[in-house]
């Protein structure tokens, strides 16, 4: 005699080999969207500190490399208190405080050094003032000792 149950059994065997295939397929994406989700969180909480620490450490080089060319003009572009806040929150005690203690050197640095462009405008009416000199003195207009007086004046 066949058994009258194993029709019925072989498709509950279908089903539930399906629903077991199916199952594990749940689980691999629950374990994906697991994975996922520690992502992002340990991108929170360290991938975005490790880039603003990179971008501290790219801009205090930037700066120290102004400084060392002493290119005071960079220093003071680059300078800010808030660069200082972040370092002091992501990168550490040490390295905030000495930016905002940078900072306020920075700040009183002059900026007054002279700059090539001014220098040879310089040169270039002191030749002129002499060229202008000598033909007085050729031209009779003035005597020997004021163009040599005038002309010590112009040289410094």
């Amino acid at each position: 005699m066949a058994d009258p149950n194993a029709g019925r059994l072989s498709s509950i065997k279908t089903y539930l080999l399906i629903a077991f295939i199916f199952n594990i397929l749940v689980v691999i994406g629950y374990a994906i969207a697991t994975f996922a989700l520690l992502i992002v969180i340990v991108g929170i909480f360290f991938i975005v500190p490790l880039v603003l620490s990179l971008l501290v450490l790219n801009r205090v080089n930037t700066m120290r490399s102004a400084a060392d060319r002493g290119d005071i003009l960079k220093l003071k572009e680059m300078n800010s208190v808030g660069w200082g806040i972040i370092a002091l929150i992501f990168v550490g005690v040490i390295v905030g405080i000495l930016l905002l203690v940078a900072n306020g050197a920075i700040n009183d640095l002059s900026t007054a050094p002279t700059s090539p462009m001014p220098a040879a405008t310089t040169s270039q009416d002191s030749l002129e003032r002499l060229a202008k000199l000598k033909s007085l003195l050729d031209s009779g207009a003035i005597s020997k000792d004021e163009y040599e007086a005038e002309k010590k004046k112009i040289l410094g």
